[in-house]
């Protein structure tokens, strides 16, 4: 399922021409509803795939995005904070980026391919597997189902709480390379760059982690053309989630709107071309 995932959103990457591109890891994928975010006809394209992608990986799509003949008129970075925790040693152990930036003949300034990611493109492009049922047991049905919710996929789990909080994260120089050349991408392109901290349970997570997620938006911030609506990862409901790391539709529905009502605000962007749609988003409470 991570292949596929990373191969279907790699597929849709052509639809994200003039559109409001969502991208990150799995919190950006099962939290951001494209249709809430705008209600124009397809105006937003969510890409967000897995933590184990890495900001990395979330730099090769944003360079591919940007650099096209139709670019999206806007780029959100949404990831739960400890994605950009990762380093290149956990990114050559989970070894999804490897052979993703080899198959697409991709690069990234915080990750080059090694001769074992190579290879483990080669194996997987001839290994036989079966699709996880839960994402519709055939990768064609996962494919279509991502089309039509453009991009956003349901968590279908139930969240039980968390009896280890955690307490640390920090901004990794691997993260922070990455950050770097994707702020840089889409200033060069004149692209409105947002990164949007996702939400945590309040009850999975410290008042210190907190504390940090706060000093990771500042020095992502430190950019000035980057935007950071949020500052730091907000604590929600743990009712709100289906999993520790993603929300329910009803978590999701909030994200989205709070998402929403940023984008409408004026000073959202240093340009015109952030489009939203005629839709008037109503305020809403965090929880």
């Amino acid at each position: 399922a991570d292949v596929g995932t990373v191969v279907a959103k790699h597929d849709m990457l052509s639809e994200a021409g003039g559109r409001i591109l969502l991208v990150g890891d799995s919190s950006c994928m099962m939290g951001l509803i494209p249709e809430i975010i705008s209600d124009s006809h397809d105006g937003c394209l969510n890409l967000g795939a897995l933590s184990s992608f890495t900001l990395a990986g979330v730099e090769s799509l944003v360079a591919e995005a940007v650099r096209a003949d139709d670019p999206p008129s806007v780029v959100v970075v949404a990831v739960l904070p400890q994605t950009l925790d990762l380093s290149e040693m956990q990114a050559e152990e989970f070894g999804l980026l490897g052979p993703y930036l080899a198959a697409y003949r991709q690069s990234s300034v915080s990750y080059t391919p090694s001769v074992a990611d190579w290879h483990k493109w080669i194996f997987r492009k001839h290994q036989f597997g079966r699709f996880p049922d839960q994402f519709g047991g055939k990768y064609a049905v996962f494919r279509e189902t991502l089309g039509l919710s453009r991009g956003y996929l349901e968590e279908p789990g139930h969240y039980d709480g968390s009896e280890t909080p955690r307490d640390t994260v920090e901004l990794s120089d691997f993260s922070r390379r990455s950050a770097i050349a994707i702020a840089e991408l889409c200033r060069e392109h004149q692209i409105p760059l947002i990164f949007w901290l996702s939400p945590v349970p309040r009850d999975s997570v410290t008042d210190n982690y907190l504390a940090e997620t706060a000093r990771m938006a500042q020095e992502l911030e430190s950019d000035d053309f980057v935007q950071i609506p949020r500052a730091g990862s907000p604590a929600w409901d743990p009712a709100l989630f289906g999993s520790v790391t993603h929300l329910t539709r009803t978590g999701a529905e909030q994200n989205s709107t709070e998402l929403a009502q940023y984008l409408t605000k004026p000073d959202a962007s240093r340009s015109s071309v952030v489009r939203t749609g005629s839709r008037v988003v109503e305020p809403v409470e965090s929880q």
